[in-house]
């Protein structure tokens, strides 16, 4: 059994069907020139939670936001030394939306690994409400998304996502230099990865 069908076993298990209708999601200028000037210049994977709304646009993604973590060319992992103070600084609005996670591949497809899969169940199975988004994103400018609406058990993926970005020509080179500052480049979490004791 290979990585999606292991997804998608776990989709039906716990109730998730494939959503009919499309779904709308809108990045924000700020959002998406952050992601795209964050994924330039990091040469290692990185990750970022993403500040979403509800709206009648759709599902906007509104910000996003750089965790502590450790970083190689092919693996995040959170840094649990640093996460909870890191998330004690967010201002409410922020905190209450991070609805969402995102994270490059660097030169690679957006493919998910086991891993991405693992932390997709992770976040929904603590979420249990409310809605929530994943990205994979590469220096390509490819972008593989799977959104789960867990109030009606629905999954939507890329090709169910009309995913809208207000391109941004504004550089994010403070926002990047900050973001890197939460970046630890040095050997893996051994505390905790994806979700696991190790």
């Amino acid at each position: 059994m290979n990585n999606l069908e292991e997804l998608k076993d776990w989709q039906k298990k716990y109730g998730f069907r494939k959503a009919e209708q499309k779904l709308s999601v809108v990045y924000s200028g700020k959002a998406y020139s952050k992601t795209r000037d964050l994924i330039a210049n990091c040469p290692l994977e990185i990750g970022w939670n993403m500040v979403v709304k509800n709206s009648d646009e759709g599902f906007v993604v509104e910000d996003i936001v750089v965790y502590p973590q450790r970083v190689t060319p092919s693996y995040i992992s959170v840094d649990v030394d640093h996460y909870g103070l890191w998330k004690a600084t967010l201002d409410d609005d922020t905190d209450m939306h991070l609805f969402g996670h995102g994270h490059s591949h660097v030169d690679m497809a957006t493919f998910p690994s086991v891993v991405d899969e693992k932390q997709q169940r992770d976040e929904i199975m603590m979420k249990k409400k409310g809605f929530y988004l994943f990205q994979i994103w590469n220096k390509r400018g490819d972008i593989n998304s799977f959104f789960y609406d867990l109030d009606r058990k629905l999954y939507y993926e890329s090709e169910d996502i009309n995913l809208k970005i207000i391109v941004s020509n504004e550089k994010q080179n403070a926002f990047v230099a900050e973001a890197m500052r939460n970046v630890n480049t040095g050997r893996r979490n051994t505390s905790y990865e994806a979700g696991e004791k190790v």
